[in-house]
């Protein structure tokens, strides 16, 4: 087995993760919600997926033009418009309406 990418002895200061949802970024520019544990490429974006104090769903994140990019399966990057690297199959499901 490799390295366990959550021990920070191993992981070193090149990963940040959070360890409510298991996912993992190395972007500095990027905001990673506690709430709903949705990943956004900046400041920007974050403050768009929040609407009256809650956080929006997948669907109305894509109706404001984001777009989910993977550079690895736990952490999706929510960014505005741009393609979709490798779409997961249960990418499309939306459970939180």
């Amino acid at each position: 087995m490799g390295a366990d990418l959550f021990d920070p002895a191993t992981r070193g200061s090149r990963w940040t993760a959070c360890d409510a949802c298991g996912a993992r970024w190395t972007g500095k520019s990027e905001c990673h919600c506690s709430s709903c544990h949705r990943h956004l490429g900046g400041l920007g974006l974050f403050e768009r997926h929040i609407k009256h104090g809650r956080c929006l769903s997948d669907r109305a994140l894509r109706e404001r033009g984001m777009r989910k990019q993977y550079r690895e399966p736990r952490c999706p990057v929510w960014r505005l418009g741009g393609a979709v690297l490798t779409p997961l199959p249960q990418d499309e499901e939306d459970g939180d309406e």
